[in-house]
């Protein structure tokens, strides 16, 4: 693994206090943190961010901007405008109407979200050397005081992802918005890029939806007559409009090798939780619990919020008690 673009979280919690209008004092706490420092050109980047208004009066929106400090000309012109958005939530519980024709934020409530800054200046990969440096992104009141800012860097591929980037289609932007352009052959010819981790993160199971419940799907997942059940399944790799049946259980071991493979080469895969979710239920099918055990402990340990690690602890409750032979009796459903 690339140990220059090693995972950090980088964290900006800024408390500002300013003289908004005569006689008003306006008070935020806004936080804003992005996955890591450091990102290839094309990786869908994404900022998460809270603020909340410790004030007794109802203030004015939050902006967002994007610098692009170390981006080539057009593209630092172009991005304040593409960028620039406001980040005042839609709701009657955090907002309070409009005064002098400006929208509010309500006094004492909180709010977080995310927002998408990888599209920078709308860049497509041909000019991807545009984006190549430090670049800053921030949160601003709306008389353009900094309330918070997360810094990071494009940095050029090494290794895998030198040839891997040079093959990208052209005209991608990122690999989350624009991945219907990669081709179905990028994942076999590239399997340890960076970017193949956004293909397999986003590529539907090839499973079929069986069980009611937790425990019922996971009984029928390790039935040793899954394959004579379900023999074929479409190959969600053929291009569009072609139909193509394969070999369920070719299918599933090839899905399961990729999944495992880019997992040993990057551990620190940001979208690393999609990946387990989807090699566990792979796992299982193949008969190895305790790998599919392994994927859920993992799930259960550094899932961000608590329904997913909720759902994890179940699977792993599951998993033990088919162990103990305590799975369930209902028929097998196709």
């Amino acid at each position: 693994m690339n140990t220059r673009r090693a995972f950090a979280l980088s964290l900006v919690t800024l408390v500002l206090v300013s003289v908004v209008e005569a006689g008003e004092i306006s008070t935020w706490t806004t936080s804003l943190e992005i996955d890591r420092t450091q990102w290839l050109p094309g990786e869908p980047i994404t900022a998460h961010y809270s603020f909340s208004n410790n004030s007794m009066e109802a203030l004015p929106k939050i902006i967002w901007s994007l610098h692009l400090d170390g981006a080539k000309e057009p593209c630092r012109d172009r991005a304040r405008l593409l960028l620039d958005r406001s980040l005042l939530p839609q709701s009657d519980e955090t907002t309070s109407g409009q005064q002098d024709g400006r929208e509010r934020f309500a006094p004492g409530t909180e709010y977080d979200d995310e927002i998408r800054i990888s599209r920078i200046c709308n860049i497509e990969m041909r000019y991807a050397d545009r984006l190549y440096g430090q670049h800053r992104a921030c949160l601003h009141d709306y008389r353009g005081n900094q309330l918070a800012c997360v810094s990071f860097e494009i940095v050029r591929p090494e290794g895998a992802d030198i040839q891997a980037l040079a093959d990208l289609p052209p005209r991608l932007r990122d690999m989350e918005t624009d991945r219907h352009l990669v081709p179905a052959t990028f994942l076999d010819e590239h399997p340890l890029s960076t970017y193949s981790g956004y293909i397999l993160a986003r590529r539907l199971s090839i499973l079929p939806g069986v069980g009611r419940g937790t425990l019922d799907r996971v009984t029928q997942l390790v039935d040793p007559g899954f394959f004579d059940r379900f023999p074929k399944t479409y190959y969600h790799e053929t291009p569009p409009n072609e139909v193509q049946w394969v070999s369920m259980e070719d299918a599933v071991r090839k899905c399961a090798s990729q999944l495992r493979m880019f997992i040993d080469a990057h551990p620190g895969f940001s979208m690393r939780g999609k990946l387990e979710r989807q090699l566990a239920d792979y796992e299982l099918v193949l008969g190895d619990t305790e790998r599919a055990h392994a994927a859920w402990k993992w799930l259960a340990e550094h899932e961000e919020n608590d329904k997913s690690r909720t759902l994890a602890q179940e699977y792993l409750s599951a998993i033990e008690s088919v162990r103990r032979g305590e799975g369930t009796t209902a028929p097998l459903t196709e």
